[in-house]
């Protein structure tokens, strides 16, 4: 067997590649000698490639990795956040998703300057919220505004920045 990667205290320890005598080879994460984390592992049945592609555990596969229904990706302003989805996807439901403001228990009026970009989907803006309908998944956006302090003497900006991968009707609470 030969290895590829990174070591830590003499054993396969990060990324690396591991390839059996066999041929056969695991392409992933590696800890403390184990294949542990994602990983690829590349093999012959009957003569023919197969390839198991997931999560590793003390080089057990445990199954598929399970992709997150949303995620975060930069937060700089944002006291706290809910994602909540409101109706599944199907033919009578649209996917959208809704941004909703909030301050000290209720909305937040001094919200300014709102700058959104995304990956798709139709803009759509209320009193109530803005957001996208019509969208395409994984969904893709960055919020920029502005906003006063919870004690309204002085305002910041505020950049926050999401994807969300799992279709449906979805709101977004922003809490400053």
């Amino acid at each position: 067997n030969t290895y590829k990667g990174s070591f830590k205290k003499g054993l396969p320890n990060g990324k690396g590649v591991l390839t059996f005598a066999s041929g056969n080879y695991y392409e992933g994460q590696f800890k403390r000698g184990l294949m542990n984390g994602k990983g690829k592992l590349v093999f012959k049945v009957n003569g023919k490639d197969s390839i198991r592609v997931g999560i590793w555990k003390n080089n057990v596969y445990i199954g598929k990795a399970k992709i997150p229904d949303y995620s975060v990706k930069w937060n700089r302003g944002v006291d706290r956040y809910t994602f909540r989805k409101v109706q599944e996807s199907d033919s009578f439901v649209t996917n959208k998703v809704k941004i909703k403001f909030m301050q000290n228990g209720s909305s937040n009026t001094s919200v300014s300057n709102i700058r959104l970009d995304s990956t798709n989907g139709n803009r759509i803006e209320t009193p109530n919220y803005v957001g996208y309908e019509n969208i395409t998944y994984p969904f893709e956006c960055k919020l920029n505004y502005t906003t006063s302090n919870k004690l309204k003497t002085m305002t910041f900006d505020v950049i926050f920045s999401f994807i969300i991968n799992t279709p449906g009707e979805w709101e977004l609470i922003l809490n400053n």
